[in-house]
């Protein structure tokens, strides 16, 4: 199946909060509480932090489509931590449940990396939880290694972030 990727415009911004909130509900639910999850889903906020973001000239947003349905995104950005100021980093990837095992993911992590290459960075870097094994297991799958580092993340409850990288020279090899 093809998907459809592109960059995404402030027209976009309604289904990029409603692929987010519905894939967050997918990814975390046995992960996070409900009402952590409430929290980070609302609808309305997640359409108004896309349109800002959309707004911002740091980063760059994508949106994947099957056909005219709205099926995936991803955020890209340089990385904020210190000890990699020269990466990129995907600061989010999702997909919709229904898409899951369907190669939208791999397609999207291939145009990802090429957006971060065209950027002219040579490593990318990513932060998922510790717990989300499913998550690790596409991105080990896709070339990244945990990277050494883990951090305390307090965005919903309190979880254990880790980093995770791929150097695009050696294709995924650090």
């Amino acid at each position: 199946m093809a998907y459809t990727i592109r960059k995404a415009a402030a027209a976009d911004a309604p289904d990029l909060a409603q692929v987010l909130t519905q894939s967050w509900w997918s990814a975390y639910r046995d992960l996070l509480d409900d009402a952590d999850l409430a929290r980070y889903t609302d609808l309305r906020q997640r359409t108004q932090m896309f349109q800002r973001m959309l707004a911002s000239p740091r980063g760059a947003c994508f949106i994947a489509f099957d056909g005219e349905i709205p099926c995936g995104l991803f955020l890209l950005g340089p990385s904020c931590d210190a000890d990699f100021l020269d990466h990129a980093e995907i600061v989010s990837f999702y997909t919709l449940e229904e898409y899951w095992g369907k190669g939208l993911a791999k397609e999207m992590m291939s145009a990802a990396l090429e957006a971060v290459r065209r950027a002219g960075y040579r490593h990318v870097m990513l932060w998922v939880m510790q717990e989300n094994q499913r998550a690790r297991r596409f991105y080990e799958k896709s070339g990244f290694q945990a990277g050494g580092r883990e951090k305390g993340s307090s965005f919903a409850g309190y979880v254990v972030e880790v980093r995770y990288l791929y150097d695009l020279a050696g294709r995924g090899q650090r």
